[in-house]
């Protein structure tokens, strides 16, 4: 499980990134659009090797500037 490389959480009504993403060291794609987030967890910067992050339709009030690093944000 932890070689996993893209995640599709997207449209399951959640309030927080599950802190166990975190873990997966080699996510490389991660879709969370369509949920209920409010901020984006420092724990996002453990994943090293992110490119492409989808957060389009949540409740976001502020991206911290090292998100725009990666490769291909959606907001």
């Amino acid at each position: 499980i932890l070689s996993i490389t893209e995640l599709d959480l997207s449209k399951r009504s959640l309030k927080s990134i599950p802190k166990e993403i975190f873990l997966l060291k080699n996510l490389k794609e991660l879709r969370i659009s369509g949920n209920k987030l409010t901020q984006i967890p420092k724990g996002i910067f453990q994943l090293k090797k992110l490119w492409y992050l989808d957060l389009m339709q949540n409740n976001i009030k502020s991206i911290p500037k090292p998100l725009f690093n990666l490769k291909d944000v959606v907001l």
